[in-house]
């Protein structure tokens, strides 16, 4: 078996300590080769992840009834195009994954001990998660604001039977998604723009598991999924990279953020002209 993680030399050394220093739930004892160790950290990771499957998938039903609500609020010429759609494809963080975050935050924190392990494996937030690809820049916003508006307590007495489903089977921690579209400059340290929320289930025996859900335009999401496969696996896994590629990479983040803000102002300024003509006609 090839150990994905022995190509990346700076990481090599951290992986090998989490597995032979820090990993303590061997099934039968400590077994002797490094690919045996490996392969049963592999699987532990897989058990415990399992569990993640599940709950996403009933977050996803539990938001539905609040989607379909939304579209149907749209204007009538606007309700049958393009909002949203789900992309559920991997629900759950692979064992690989896991273990190179892992390892890639003990690199980063430096100490004894990762900041993350198997003791605390619930701390990492995006074991399980899902993405909704929404068209417009404008429609990210608006299903970010109607999720939250769920949580908010003073518009308790509002919320439409949708939203009290989804709030009565999970809350939204910190009752906000993370903006990660609107960062500026000095603060912004990848080419990842999107709105982030983390959603816990109420039931207190499952609450620790938590879902990560991204909201991102469909620009957005096809420039991560050729970054992920252009740039994040070369580093990740320690491969060769040509620098300029990277800078490339997110500066083309950028201007698709520029198309995003663009197209809005198309729909923005053709939607006041549609209203107008309306208008016109009427008083006619």
């Amino acid at each position: 078996m090839v150990d994905p993680f022995l190509m990346s030399r700076e990481l090599a050394p951290f992986t090998r300590s989490l597995v032979d220093q820090h990993f303590t739930h061997w099934r039968a004892g400590r077994p002797r080769r490094w690919e045996e160790r490996l392969e049963e950290v592999r699987h532990w990771l897989d058990e415990q992840t399992r569990p993640y499957e599940a709950v996403g998938l009933a977050l996803i039903a539990q938001m539905g009834p609040l989607l379909t609500e939304i579209q149907q609020s749209l204007p009538v010429h606007e309700r049958r195009r393009f909002l949203y759609r789900m992309d559920a494809d991997n629900l759950r963080k692979s064992p690989e994954g896991i273990l190179e975050k892992m390892a890639r935050e003990w690199n980063e924190a430096g100490g004894t001990a990762p900041p993350k392990g198997f003791n605390n494996l619930a701390d990492l937030k995006d074991l399980g998660r899902f993405r909704i690809v929404a068209s417009f820049l404008s429609d990210v916003e608006l299903l970010s604001a109607r999720l939250e508006a769920t949580y908010d307590a003073s518009r308790s007495r509002s919320l439409s039977p949708a939203q009290q489903h989804l709030a009565q089977g999970f809350r939204l921690i910190d009752n906000r998604f993370e903006d990660l579209i609107h960062s500026r400059p000095p603060k912004r340290k990848s080419g990842e723009r999107c709105r982030k929320g983390l959603f816990a289930p109420q039931e207190p025996s499952l609450s620790h598991y938590r879902i990560e859900v991204q909201i991102v335009t469909a620009f957005q999401e096809g420039w991560d999924k050729k970054d992920h496969h252009l740039i994040y696996e070369r580093v990740r896994t320690g491969q060769a990279l040509d620098e300029h590629h990277q800078r490339m990479s997110f500066a083309l983040s950028e201007q698709l953020f520029i198309a995003d803000y663009l197209f809005d102002t198309i729909k923005r300024s053709t939607g006041t002209s549609t209203r107008s003509r309306r208008a016109a006609s009427r008083r006619k």
